[in-house]
């Protein structure tokens, strides 16, 4: 085939021919490498056609491998089949063998138990003869039977005094009837003194009736002595809370006066020179505490919460103090025992982290200033825990009102804006979410666009329609909340 190529090659090369614009001798070698791919694709094409194995190879070959890797691990499975049957079968010869030594066996047994069988038959034989000497024995038992009858009417005169001996009985028997109808009759007597005394269980059942009524009336009157009891421990547990508030007011207040005395020296001067930049009960920070938070969860959240503290108030302006809060331009303000003693800011902190370890609930931990603060000055902070319930759902109504379409585009943006700022803020402070402390921010601000979006909306309806105020997610008390208007 290479030889044809060549050949055709030569006489192309000879002819001088030219295809797209090449030169003859490019040409015939072009012509030259087709006809080399050519020929041998022509002639297996040939083969296939003629040959029908050779056809089956082309088209199946790669099948055939597939197949016959196939079958290698079908034989590798029969292999091992017949290798466990083999093992099988193996057993079954061995359990064969014991089985026909145990035949044997049983055999042996056989011949054994047939040779009792003769000694059986023998001693039957034996036996028959017995019973023909007892049946002759028993004639001579039937002699004797009669002789005992005879006896018998010797002993019928034997019963006849023993008759005579029973109606002696029956004597006896009589006396002792007497004696059971005495005790009969004296057990009647019981029995009647027994329904006396019935009687009198059964007035003294009444008896008992009256005291468990007069039982029930006190037990009544000790039930209404122990609510009046709870109602008086409830009042007491409330004027204990409120003991407990006052407590904590007092200390504030306390605090309050030994931090301003600590001030009074220091920052009279710039009470007078600096401007204020947080006013006493300003929210400064706040964290939400998990429920079940563990003592390394609380103190990690405490952490961060003043570590947002000392951001907002460096923020501000106030400035760290090292001589008295350290490296921290925002610390806890300095609390007092009982006794007056200042308390080291380790046992503040631990007090607080303590208290909101392992609580059954969320809570939201606020920190605000103690006291007002001026430029340049540390700020002293106070911390208070709060409950932080699941206030509203995702797309749950907070507020309603209706306004009507047919008044302006500004009449109409007042209405919802005033809805806003009171309605929907009013509605949140009772449902108690917690305000942000020291500032006027309305609940659920919504941007002035979607305000006017809405109002558009109920000019379109050109009557009145209603505008609703709706949670965009769940919200907890501590959590901004975020809402959207919804014009139906």
């Amino acid at each position: 085939m290479a030889l044809m190529a060549d050949k055709l090659g030569r006489t192309l090369g000879k002819k001088r021919l030219t295809l797209f614009g090449l030169r003859p001798r490019h040409t015939a070698t072009m012509i030259t490498v087709i006809a080399g791919m050519l020929i041998p694709l022509i002639t297996v094409l040939l083969v296939a056609a003629v040959s029908n194995d050779v056809r089956q190879w082309i088209l199946k070959g790669q099948q055939a491998i597939e197949d016959s890797k196939q079958l290698q691990i079908a034989k590798d499975n029969l292999t091992k089949d017949v290798e466990a049957k083999t093992k099988v079968n193996a057993e079954l010869q061995t359990q064969n063998k014991s089985l026909n030594a145990k035949n044997r066996d049983l055999t042996s047994t056989r011949a054994k138990l047939v040779a009792s069988a003769k000694t059986l038959n023998a001693h039957v034989t034996a036996l028959s003869s017995e019973v023909a000497h007892f049946a002759e024995r028993f004639r001579g038992m039937q002699a004797t039977l009669a002789s005992k009858q005879l006896l018998l009417a010797t002993t019928d005169k034997e019963f006849k005094a023993a008759n005579a001996r029973l109606l002696s009985l029956q004597g006896n028997y009589k006396t002792l009837r007497a004696s059971y109808d005495e005790l009969n009759k004296q057990t009647k007597e019981a029995y009647k003194q027994n329904g006396i005394i019935l009687q009198q269980n059964d007035a003294v059942s009444k008896k008992n009736n009256v005291l468990n009524s007069q039982i029930a009336a006190a037990q009544d009157q000790l039930d209404k002595t122990n609510s009046s009891l709870e109602a008086a421990k409830l009042s007491l547990d409330a004027a204990q809370t409120d003991l407990k508030q006052a407590e904590r007011d007092r200390d504030r207040a306390r605090d309050q006066a030994n931090v301003f005395a600590g001030f009074y020296n220091a920052n009279v001067n710039s009470t007078r020179t600096t401007s204020e930049i947080l006013g006493a009960g300003d929210e400064v920070a706040r964290v939400r505490i998990p429920a079940h938070s563990t003592a390394e969860q609380a103190r990690g959240l405490f952490a961060s919460l003043m570590r947002q503290a000392e951001t907002f108030a460096t923020g501000k302006g106030a400035k760290a103090h090292p001589e008295e809060t350290g490296p921290f331009a925002a610390s806890l303000a300095p609390r007092t025992d009982s006794k007056g003693n200042r308390l080291p800011p380790s046992i503040v902190e631990s007090t607080i982290t303590q208290g909101i370890t392992n609580q059954n609930d969320d809570l939201v931990l606020v920190v605000t200033t103690f006291a007002n603060t001026f430029m340049g000055e540390w700020v002293p902070l106070s911390v208070q825990a709060y409950g932080n319930p699941l206030v509203y759902h995702h797309d749950e109504k907070i507020a309603e009102f209706t306004v009507n379409g047919t008044g302006t585009e500004i009449a109409i943006i007042e209405k919802i804006t005033d809805f806003l700022t009171n309605t929907v803020k009013r509605k949140a402070l009772k449902d108690q979410m917690i305000p942000v402390f020291g500032q006027e921010e309305q609940f659920g601000a919504v941007s002035l666009s979607e305000i006017i979006q809405a109002a558009h909306q109920v000019m379109d309806a050109g009557k009145p329609m209603k505008v609703s105020a709706i949670a965009t997610a769940d919200t907890r008390a501590g959590d901004p909340l975020v809402i959207h208007l919804r014009v139906r």
